[in-house]
């Protein structure tokens, strides 16, 4: 299966290894509320130094239910340059 081109064709459950090693799922809702929605230049502007000084993220990671919570995943996001 090709990976998904857009937020809409992500799978709810994305598989995923949390930070004690254990396998499981986070949620494309999780994932997605990770993306800033700026109200203005300012908010941009320090979303990006956030990112150059090694931002990292947390998310929960479940079992295959969706609901139990086992891990959790770390990430760093990265800068859009187009």
């Amino acid at each position: 299966m090709a990976a998904a081109q857009t937020p809409a064709e992500m799978p709810d459950l994305i598989a995923a290894t949390g930070v004690k090693g254990v396998s499981g799922f986070v949620l494309k809702a999780d994932y997605l509320k990770s993306e800033p929605d700026f109200k203005s230049p300012e908010e941009a502007v320090a979303w990006q130094k956030q990112l150059d000084s090694g931002l990292v993220l947390r998310i929960p990671v479940y079992d295959i239910s969706g609901l139990n919570k086992v891990d959790t995943f770390e990430f760093s996001p990265t800068r859009d340059t187009e």
